[in-house]
């Protein structure tokens, strides 16, 4: 009996501690001192950031700038990613490339005219990314690529779609992105570089219309989605389908946050825009989990189990 109600009551502690919701703080990220506008792109599990700016690419160690000295004065793209080791990824010319320390490599897919190279997994073993075999950007489609291998392993968009995006990718090799059309209906899917396989992401959570922007080690899934209320506000969201999920809501006086980059380490990076329609970042912090009422209440139910089965020991040693 004893072993069966410790049973009824672990499970009814699972049930609890998977349904649990994390809640997050927003906190605005001032950007390069003295530049004009600053965009961050990436963030790694340890909390450095890659930047682009209106004075060049930067990376930014808790507050310490360093320059990114790889970009000529007639360059164009900037840096996109950077891995826990400080490899990092980026965009020049139209070529996407990785820079280990000094040391470079161009991502070029077979047959594409250009590459764009969006992010690399904690890790840095895989790097992913979009690529167009014309100027038609309609037709452009996904990539994943493998450094410890050097191959390329691609996904290819549904008739009439092409590739919007490849974003996030973890050290499982799986990354996201969206499928979109001529009329920009987007949907997002997951792809698996290793099994070279995708899988369309449905609505999940109670989120409407989720844009999937960013995966982290644990599956978390994170982005955008459309909140239904009457202002219509975008709410920024990390969750995983089946399990729980977090909106972030925008700061007054923005009513747009999207997820850009979840690290493993309760860490995310976000963008909001205002109503002027200016963009700027926001750092995300993971602060707690609060159980679900649903949650809370298998939690009750499983200490009554173990209270009961204590009380019941108790009174047969009398």
């Amino acid at each position: 009996m004893r072993t069966n109600m410790l049973a009824a009551a672990a499970a009814g502690w699972m049930l609890a501690a998977s349904a649990q919701a994390a809640t997050w703080t927003v906190t605005p990220y001032a950007g390069v001192p003295g530049a004009i506008y600053s965009q961050a792109m990436g963030m790694n599990d340890l909390g450095t950031l890659v930047v682009q700016s209106d004075s060049g690419s930067y990376i930014d160690d808790h507050g310490v700038f360093t320059s990114y000295a790889g970009f000529g004065p007639h360059d164009f793209g900037g840096l996109t990613d950077i891995s826990n080791s400080g490899v990092l990824v980026g965009n020049r010319n139209g070529v996407g490339f990785i820079d280990d320390h000094g040391t470079l490599t161009h991502l070029n897919v077979a047959g594409s005219t250009y590459t764009n190279a969006f992010s690399i997994s904690a890790n840095g073993r895989y790097v992913s990314g979009t690529y167009g075999t014309s100027a038609d950007w309609h037709s452009q489609e996904g990539f994943v690529y493998d450094r410890a291998t050097s191959t390329y392993s691609t996904v290819l968009a549904p008739v009439d779609q092409y590739v919007d995006a490849l974003g996030g990718v973890n050290d499982a090799g799986v990354a996201v992105g969206d499928f979109s059309d001529d009329d920009y209906m987007s949907t997002s899917f997951l792809y698996d570089a290793v099994a070279g396989t995708h899988q369309e992401i449905g609505e999940f959570g109670g989120l409407h219309g989720p844009l999937v922007i960013s995966i982290n080690d644990a599956g978390e899934l994170a982005g955008l989605s459309f909140e239904p209320n009457p202002e219509f506000r975008i709410v920024g969201f990390v969750g995983t389908p089946g399990g729980s999920v977090a909106t972030i809501a925008p700061p007054a006086p923005d009513d747009f946050l999207q997820v850009r980059d979840l690290t493993n380490s309760g860490l995310a990076l976000g963008q909001v825009i205002g109503p002027d329609g200016s963009p700027s970042n926001v750092l995300l912090t993971e602060v707690s989990a609060v159980p679900e009422p649903s949650s809370s209440l298998l939690l009750v139910c499983a200490l009554a189990a173990l209270c009961a089965g204590a009380r019941r020991r108790a009174s047969d040693a009398r």
